[in-house]
């Protein structure tokens, strides 16, 4: 009988895990990070793919301003935040601390594939990570790799801005954006940004909200949403904007 091996890194890769426990993990099974599991993923693969890492799961909605003074430049595109963007960004959700220490010591892992040959970026974009919530991060650990057109997926020959513009044309297309706001319509990622809106600047439990503050931050999350999925679309393209003159993949 095939039994499973249970592996540490890869269990908190699934998790909103705090750094401070991810650190450990990693310390303390380093060999664990390049190992595959049964199904052909490492762990950032895991982290990548899974819904539960990214920080509105656990409610760490905003950033942390240190570190998003960490930034690295890369080729003759080096991309410089002016004051707007960094105000942004300080209102922005950050990525998973698991997958953020999985790219700081295994960096190499971001242009390996899992068995179904999708690269991490692909996998997080398909997750509904954006550019904010992990996708930076991802870049940062391998400018190269996008620069040089490696991270196409191999399956659909898609670049990084068209399956991200792919899952953001899906995600719209499933919520009914034209008759305004719903509650009982809205999708769960929705609920979640509405729910730290209302409790950040009305400060009182979800639940007890009347219909219109409900409907009123939900208004709120999904004008946030979409502006995180411009975004993400938009610095993919800027990173290697001639794909745009390349037709069906080639």
């Amino acid at each position: 009988v095939n039994r499973k091996k249970w592996r540490v890194v890869h269990a908190l890769a699934r998790t909103g895990c705090p750094t401070e426990i991810a650190k450990l993990a990693i310390y303390l099974y380093p060999e664990q990070i390049t190992q595959r599991d049964e199904a052909g993923n490492l762990p950032l693969h895991i982290a990548c793919s899974s819904h539960s890492t990214g920080s509105f799961a656990e409610g760490n909605g905003l950033s942390n301003s240190s570190s998003l003074s960490h930034h690295r430049n890369y080729s003759n595109r080096t991309i410089v935040n002016n004051n707007k963007s960094a105000c942004l960004e300080k209102k922005q959700a950050q990525s998973s601390p698991m997958m953020k220490c999985l790219l700081d010591v295994y960096p190499q892992a971001t242009t390996l594939p899992n068995s179904s040959q999708k690269f991490p970026i692909t996998l997080a974009l398909c997750a509904g990570k954006y550019w904010h919530t992990g996708v930076r991060d991802i870049f940062q650990s391998n400018p190269l790799m996008f620069l040089s057109g490696l991270s196409k997926d191999t399956e659909t020959n898609l670049y990084s801005f068209m399956i991200a513009a792919a899952a953001a044309a899906d995600l719209a297309s499933s919520a009914n954006l034209s008759s305004g706001p719903k509650v009982s319509s809205s999708t769960s990622e929705e609920m979640r940004m509405a729910q730290r809106i209302a409790s950040k600047k009305i400060g009182s439990m979800w639940r007890f909200l009347p219909y219109i503050s409900k409907r009123r931050a939900l208004k709120e999350a999904r004008a946030e949403l979409e502006m995180m999925k411009l975004t993400t679309i938009f610095e993919l393209l800027r990173i290697a904007p001639e794909a745009c003159l390349l037709q069906n993949g080639k």
